[in-house]
């Protein structure tokens, strides 16, 4: 006997299906549907932005001493979600603005900034192919999970259009998972990268030099020693490996 449909299953199926094939609205069905179902899940920590920065752990305490140093800076948090990450940049930043494809998520996110006080954080619906921000506005922009959501000419956009909004000399904190790490098993999940492929990519989209931390430390060098990383590994046939090697879980910076 055939077993029955599963109604969420082949809704989500559907859903993929669209965003694989190209079908931009399938992006911001997909992801408010996503945010719906995690409603409570963020008012149950609403009042809590002081744990994790929104980067991974390899790059916690760096980011978090790079960006506190700018005191004047302005920060552009995309994909904010609940705005966790735009709301500890807040409380050590001039200005903030956080951005999410989810009405749901925007509408959380400023209670949250209500709640604690924070008047220097603005977030708005706002779609990261398409940044409505004049040209050169900020000294920082962020993101964490979001570029693999993108098929890759979608990516190429983005990182276009963040180097657009970014100052000279002004720097973009991406944060992804890394291809070895299987993430392409999870729903949503379009394009993978490598360090090597980061690279060649921010630079293509007008960045003048690309960075990354050594391991868990503050250390932040030419992203050549990850790429170096990576080379060793995959000479060994090692696709999977801890994130404390930043590899799993990819770390750039890339500076207009």
């Amino acid at each position: 006997m055939d077993e029955p449909s599963d109604p969420i299953k082949d809704s989500e199926q559907e859903l993929l299906t669209n965003l694989e094939s190209g079908d931009g609205a399938a992006y911001s069905k997909f992801y408010k549907e996503w945010y719906n179902g995690r409603e409570n899940e963020a008012k149950a920590s609403s009042l809590n932005a002081t744990g994790p920065f929104w980067l991974p752990a390899c790059l916690h305490r760096t980011a978090s001493q790079v960006i506190i140093r700018g005191r004047d800076a302005s920060v552009l948090d995309i994909g904010c979600g609940f705005g966790s990450g735009s709301l500890m940049a807040a409380k050590n930043c001039g200005e903030v603005d956080g951005i999410d494809i989810s009405e749901k998520a925007v509408s959380i996110a400023r209670d949250r900034a209500r709640k604690m006080g924070l008047n220097n954080v603005r977030f708005n619906v706002g779609d990261a192919l398409n940044l409505d921000f004049q040209d050169n506005h900020f000294d920082w922009v962020c993101s964490k999970d979001v570029i693999e959501h993108f098929r890759l000419e979608d990516a190429k956009k983005h990182l276009r259009e963040t180097a657009r909004v970014l100052k000279p000399g002004g720097n973009y904190i991406v944060a992804t998972p890394h291809e070895w790490g299987r993430h392409r098993q999870r729903p949503g999940h379009l394009t993978a990268y490598t360090y090597k492929g980061i690279h060649k990519l921010l630079i293509e989209a007008g960045f003048s030099s690309v960075r990354s931390a050594w391991f868990r430390t503050n250390i932040v060098t030419g992203i050549g020693h990850k790429e170096r990383l990576e080379s060793f590994l995959r000479a060994l046939g090692i696709k999977v490996f801890w994130s404390a090697l930043g590899v799993r879980n990819l770390v750039a910076i890339g500076r207009k």
